[in-house]
C-alpha cells in the first residue's frame, strides 16, 4: 500500500489561481487595439497597472519563507 504524507491542497489551488489570472491578463490585451485611441489608453493602461501589481504580489509570495517540497521520501510503502 502506497501512502502519501506532507501534502498541501491548498498550494496547488494558489499556482493554478496564479497561471489562470495571468493567462486571462494576456488575452485580455488584445482587447485593448481599436480605433478609438482613447479607449486603447485606458485599456492599456490598466492592463499595465494589474501587470505590475500581480508582479509585486508574485514577488511578495517569493519573499515568503516556503516549506520544502516534498521528496521521494514522501511516499513510503507498508511491508
Amino acid at each position: 500500500m502506497i501512502r502519501v504524507e506532507n501534502f498541501e491542497a491548498g498550494s496547488i489551488d494558489k499556482r493554478w489561481q496564479t497561471v489562470v489570472h495571468l493567462v486571462a491578463l494576456l488575452l485580455t490585451l488584445p482587447l485593448a487595439v481599436g480605433t478609438n485611441h482613447l479607449f486603447w489608453w485606458i485599456c492599456t493602461g490598466f492592463n499595465v497597472w494589474v501587470a505590475l501589481c500581480w508582479l509585486l504580489y508574485l514577488a511578495s509570495l517569493g519573499l515568503e519563507q516556503e516549506e520544502p517540497a516534498p521528496t521521494h521520501s514522501s511516499f513510503t510503502k507498508k511491508p
